[in-house]
């Protein structure tokens, strides 16, 4: 048995995310230039006894983002099976994600998540999910 795992914390003075990245999907950033975070990927939990996982950092300016989703996302199937793939999930965050015009700052990841969320389900087109979409959206603002 294993998991696959991210886990960051985001300085709020520096927008700085030390992380460790354990196999888990390659996290978007965007805001700026719209990519995957660069990261050496490490083992994953629980795999080997002895596994080493390294620290790694990002700095996010300000306004810029990162969205983290699990495979459930990614390897989302539509009814003739293809899967709905990480540079479809590129292409949309880099295209929409700009355009998302909302009041409140606060709301802007919610409406990130639900881009991604629609997007994957028109997608889908009614076929079953065989795993969990789970997703989180982190946007810096600094203090």
């Amino acid at each position: 048995m294993f998991v696959t795992a991210w886990i960051g914390m985001l300085d709020l003075r520096t927008g700085v995310i030390n992380h460790v990245h354990a196999g888990h999907t390659p996290p978007v950033r965007f805001g700026g230039d719209t990519g995957f975070v660069k990261q050496k990927i490490n083992m994953v939990l629980g795999g080997l006894k002895k596994a080493k996982y390294v620290r790694q950092e990002v700095t996010l300016a300000p306004g810029e983002a990162i969205y983290l989703y699990t495979d459930g996302v990614s390897e989302a199937r539509d009814v003739s099976g293809n899967m709905y793939g990480e540079e479809r999930l590129l292409r949309l965050i880099e295209k929409k994600a700009r355009a998302i015009d909302v009041s409140d700052r606060n709301e802007y990841c919610e409406a990130v998540c639900r881009l991604v969320r629609n997007d994957v389900k028109q997608f889908a087109d009614g076929a079953e999910q065989y795993d969990d979409i789970t997703m989180l959206c982190l946007r810096y603002q600094k203090q």
